[in-house]
């Protein structure tokens, strides 16, 4: 069976979402990833996480590795570890490299402890910032961050995390926006339902995006910050469905499917394409 890579499969995935696309046609090809395997349907990798403690700093790379037009970062917890294979499409199709470098639980933040931020995700986030000062010079630094309960604290503290950076390296901040939720009971619905998943395990579109999105809201009307939404492509009606073009979305409650990450890239080299014209 041909790849999801080879784009061998029309109305795959966020292609689906896309009203440029004319999707209407039932697809007649199997439902991926396997529900067998979808769990470790996981596009982070070794090189790209580092460890809870002692703090340390991994970073891998993506794209090109010479020749690129552009080079950049992308910083964030799990979240932003879903994403690597969108990532790893965007950089081979806006030719940039992108390093990545992910945390458990631990956004890249100048806010100080909190229930949610240990000792290790502060000192992690030290060696982000030295990082950035000393290492490579980077155009854009990508932003994720998990979660929809956010404190004034943690808000201020991207803020912070940012002007700083921006000033030092002369960086543009991309924020990539929190994706909507799934169900609690993800998988096993799916499971549970094999025959109707759409209809039997969708979620409102007012629960998938309950909270607020503190990356987000952080984005908003600060300097040198553009702010990146793909939820267009992952819940564009109500209810949110977990299946789109055949892709199921989410792996487990809250984090993007491999399978579905990938299909997600064309949309954001499109995303960062619009950004980076308009430096």
């Amino acid at each position: 069976m041909a790849s999801v890579e080879s784009n061998d499969f029309p109305c795959f995935g966020a292609q689906a979402a896309d009203p440029g696309y004319d999707c209407s046609a039932e697809l007649d090809y199997p439902i991926l990833p396997p529900l067998s395997t979808i769990r470790s349907d996981d596009a982070n990798r070794a090189e790209c996480w580092s460890g809870d403690s002692p703090a340390s700093l991994n970073v891998c790379s993506l794209g090109p590795m010479e020749g690129y037009e552009r080079r950049a970062i992308a910083l964030g917890d799990s979240f932003n570890a879903a994403l690597i294979s969108a990532y790893e499409l965007a950089a081979e199709e806006n030719n940039w490299r992108i390093d990545v470098a992910s945390r458990r639980s631990c956004a890249w933040s100048n806010a100080g402890t909190t229930a949610a931020r240990s000792e290790d995700c502060l000192a992690w986030n030290q060696l982000v910032t030295n990082y950035l000062d000393t290492g490579p010079q980077y155009d854009l630094i990508l932003m994720t961050a998990a979660g929809r309960e956010p404190s004034d604290a943690l808000v201020t503290g991207y803020r912070e995390a940012w002007a700083s950076a921006t000033s030092a390296t002369g960086a543009h901040i991309v924020v990539i926006a929190t994706p909507p939720k799934s169900r609690p009971d993800h998988v096993e619905c799916l499971k549970d339902n094999r025959d109707d998943m759409n209809a039997s395990c969708s979620i409102t579109r007012a629960d998938a995006f309950k909270g607020i999105d503190g990356i987000s809201v952080a984005a908003q009307s600060a300097e040198n910050v553009s702010l990146v939404d793909l939820s267009r492509v992952i819940c564009p009606g109500d209810p949110c469905l977990p299946v789109v073009g055949n892709a199921i979305i989410f792996r487990n409650g809250g984090h993007i499917t491999r399978t579905f990450a990938t299909t997600l890239g064309p949309y954001l080299a499109a995303e960062l394409t619009v950004v980076d014209t308009g430096l």
